[in-house]
């Protein structure tokens, strides 16, 4: 049986855009105020295929085949668990000051 994940994520595409959320302060923001996959989901496509003017042709085939290969669930948990456990930094840093 062969592992087809990629960098523990489940595939290429999926390990690309987290990389790119999590390397990008604005984006980083950004995923913490999304509520579900769907948004998560809007959120990406927001910020990389509906920033091209125009967009048509083989380049934009191409980013829609590989955006539709995201597991955003897969991204969705580890923002869910991020936002956990910034929520506990946040409240043991509030326990510790006077």
């Amino acid at each position: 049986m062969s592992d087809d994940t990629y960098e523990g994520w489940h595939n290429r595409e999926t390990l690309a855009v987290n990389l790119w959320l999590m390397n990008d302060q604005g984006l980083y923001d950004k995923i913490y105020e999304c509520m579900s996959v769907e948004q998560l989901e809007a959120l990406v496509r927001r910020e990389s295929i509906d920033q091209v003017p125009a967009p048509s042709g083989l380049l934009v085939d191409l980013v829609e085949g590989a955006l539709a290969r995201v597991d955003y669930d897969e991204i969705y948990e580890q923002v869910k668990e991020a936002r956990i456990e910034r929520r506990r930094h946040y409240e043991d840093a509030e326990l510790r000051s006077p």
